[in-house]
């Protein structure tokens, strides 16, 4: 069984459900579309979040077979009105009551390229398959959440090589994003420029969330939706100064403490010299961990290298059937 723990229902801000209802009353089925769930990921899901973030939502929806075969597709479509306004198209965000609300809309099965659910939980892509557990479902119909319960309930095979290259994979991107050329313009040279930490603090944050999430799952079966209770739980894995420059990076991203008492070259300079040694450090340390947690896994029989996909694709095509009328 997957377990999904550090639940935080009544912390979510009156103003998401808001918005969710002004936003199911904007939607345009075409008569033959569904929403199946409307989802709440991103900072919110883990506890990261501060008065400068987005919402991330997700709103996934089915369609008739019929329909998704035909030529005249009546595709979903957002109808704003008067209700709020679309202010970005790359990614969709949409401003209502001074707060930003970006958006991905993703179809249950598409015909032709592009990103479709079912797809992704037949390729064991392991972003989607976790962020279908942690994300907080807003609004959801009840068969949506019988799909989720076949990876609560292990009837769905997980494959370990799967998880530890997505959580690994995501997780050196972000810590160590200040040794790739592209992402260190778009993060080190823009918290220079700006003398502004934000950037370098949210991706430490992302990666130290990422990585501790795959351990997690490969040593306890379980998924947190609570980035600090999720570092207590492995903490000792660290110095004391690794420790204490993560709790000063959490402070700064949750609006608790600034990193950086004076704004300024000198530093910021300073900032970015000491973090990109702290985020080696913890780099190597989690790596490490992810070749121990991954061995027990192994060893315990909570994951296993080989699946039965046969058995995997009979499960989704039994809900995708469903989904789809047939």
């Amino acid at each position: 069984m997957v377990i999904v723990v550090d639940s935080h229902d009544n912390g979510i801000p009156d103003s998401v459900f808001a918005f969710v209802t002004e936003l199911m009353k904007s939607v345009d089925t075409g008569k033959v579309n569904t929403v199946l769930s409307v989802l709440l990921g991103g900072s919110h899901s883990k506890r990261l979040e501060n008065g400068r973030s987005d919402t991330d939502l997700q709103l996934i929806y089915t369609t008739t077979a019929r329909n998704l075969i035909s030529f005249n597709r009546k595709t979903l479509a957002i109808v704003p009105k008067k209700r709020f306004q679309q202010t970005k198209t790359e990614p969709v965000l949409y401003e209502w009551r001074g707060k930003e609300y970006e958006l991905d809309t993703v179809p249950v099965r598409r015909v032709g390229e592009g990103n479709d659910l079912f797809d992704n939980l037949r390729k064991c892509n392991m972003k989607t398959i976790h962020d279908l557990l942690k994300d907080y479902p807003i609004v959801e119909r009840r068969e949506f959440g019988q799909l989720r319960e076949l990876f609560l309930n292990d009837e769905f095979e997980l494959s370990i090589e799967a998880i530890v290259g997505y959580f690994h994979g995501y997780m050196t991107s972000q810590l160590m994003s200040h040794k790739r050329n592209t992402d260190f313009r778009k993060r080190e040279l823009q918290a220079w420029r700006t003398y502004d930490p934000n950037p370098v603090v949210k991706a430490i944050m992302n990666g130290m969330y990422i990585g501790l999430s795959g351990i997690f799952l490969l040593d306890e079966r379980s998924v947190s939706r609570d980035f600090y209770k999720l570092w207590k739980r492995y903490e000792y894995l660290f110095t004391e100064n690794e420790r204490e420059f993560v709790e000063s990076c959490y402070r700064h991203k949750t609006d608790k403490e600034p990193i950086m008492a004076h704004k300024g070259k000198v530093h910021i300079e300073q900032f970015l010299a000491s973090s990109a040694k702290m985020r080696d450090a913890i780099f190597t340390k989690l790596s490490q961990q992810f070749d121990v947690s991954k061995g027990l896994a192994l060893r315990d029989g909570r994951f296993r290298v080989s699946i039965d996909q046969k058995k995997n694709n009979q499960l989704l095509d039994n809900f995708q059937f469903r989904f789809l009328g047939l």
